[in-house]
């Protein structure tokens, strides 16, 4: 009886995660290049700069290096740093023409809200076609601004956001968990809008912002900027999401780390829907290791095993064909066993974000 009980839950788990994995099979085969515009509009690249100092010149210098740099407007959103980011984006400014700084002084009713401030941005660009990125961020290819503007043809773009290849063990466990959720949310993100992004690497129209009020809607909340304005205004049919428009973030273990509370907090101010896919996904996940691993000591049967490898095969299928597409093989050399580490991460930032005081 305990058996047979054991394994009806077993399996029920197991199938819950492979309808997610079979989900995500039309975007892990989904080919690069797939649906791009014609021509090449110029883009409106804003960067959020927030006491940046230390990352710009390094910065500037990948960005002028980017083909067709002259062809598109960038906006520097200074908000109200005190280190010397002004001063070096003034210099870059008279330097290059098609470089603009926007300076935002916070004021009472908008005291460090983001969302203010990238307004503001958004107000002066000269170009209907609007991409952020940050100052942190590192480029695939030279290619990227071109790509961008091409395929930004539709009112929302989104693309990949990992993570620096460092060495150690830790940046390959960091790595693979960011492939995970991105290959989760881009992955559902192509059927429905129920899904949490980074603030990098999206793309969409001004006129798209501007006629639902922008951020109006939650000018007030710190986290998760573009990822509830996709949530708000978004939807499948106006939204193109690539496979080759891979942009990375400077690595090192507290970002990364703060990068994840982010979105953490980001997941808490999310819709219900978003809320109970991620969280059914997420358990499904949890429960198919747990019982795994109890079924192999105390319950080993031929139909344990059966539903684990059909579960563990779809699951190989998804993650070694998207890290292929993202560039991230290094992390699946230690697969499946990094799958289960990373779970064990993931109660870490949960506890993590848990204690973490609130300001």
């Amino acid at each position: 009886m305990g058996l047979t009980v054991f394994l009806i839950v077993f399996i029920t788990i197991c199938s819950i995660n492979c309808i997610y994995l079979l989900l995500l099979l039309p975007f892990t085969f989904k080919k690069n290049n797939a649906e791009h515009a014609t021509t090449v509009a110029p883009l409106s690249v804003l960067i959020y700069i927030k006491n940046d100092a230390a990352v710009l010149e390094d910065f500037l210098k990948r960005i002028i290096q980017l083909e067709d740099f002259q062809k598109h407007q960038f906006l520097f959103v200074n908000h109200s740093s005190y280190d010397d980011s002004e001063e070096i984006l003034e210099q870059f400014e008279i330097k290059y023409s098609n470089a603009k700084l926007v300076n935002v002084e916070n004021k009472e009713a908008f005291w460090g809200s983001k969302r203010y401030a990238i307004t503001l941005g958004i107000k002066q660009a000269s170009n209907e076609k609007l991409i952020f990125i940050s100052p942190n961020t590192f480029f695939e290819n030279n290619e990227w601004l071109t790509n961008t503007s091409h395929a930004l043809y539709n009112d929302f773009l989104i693309g990949y956001n990992g993570f620096t290849k460092e060495k150690g063990f830790f940046n390959i466990l960091a790595r693979f968990y960011t492939l995970s959720q991105e290959i989760y949310h881009l992955g559902l993100g192509s059927l429905g809008k129920s899904i949490i992004l980074n603030d990098n690497n999206i793309g969409y129209t001004s006129s798209l912002f501007f006629e639902h009020n922008g951020f109006n809607k939650r000018i007030k909340q710190y986290v998760g900027t573009q990822s509830l304005l996709y949530q708000d205004i978004g939807s499948t049919s106006t939204t193109y999401i690539s496979k080759d428009l891979n942009i990375r973030e400077a690595y090192s273990w507290t970002r990364w780390k703060q990068h994840q509370l982010n979105r953490n907090q980001t997941f808490a101010k999310s819709s219900i829907m978003t809320k109970l896919l991620w969280i059914l996904f997420n358990s499904s996940q949890y429960l198919f290791w747990a019982l795994f691993i109890l079924g192999c000591i105390f319950f080993p049967n031929p139909i344990l095993f059966i539903a684990a490898s059909v579960r563990l095969i779809l699951n190989t299928i998804v993650f070694i064909k998207n890290g292929k597409d993202f560039n991230e093989k290094e992390c699946l050399f230690f697969y499946p066993f990094i799958e289960l580490v990373s779970l064990l991460l993931g109660v870490y930032l949960l506890l993590s974000h848990l204690s973490t005081k609130k300001n």
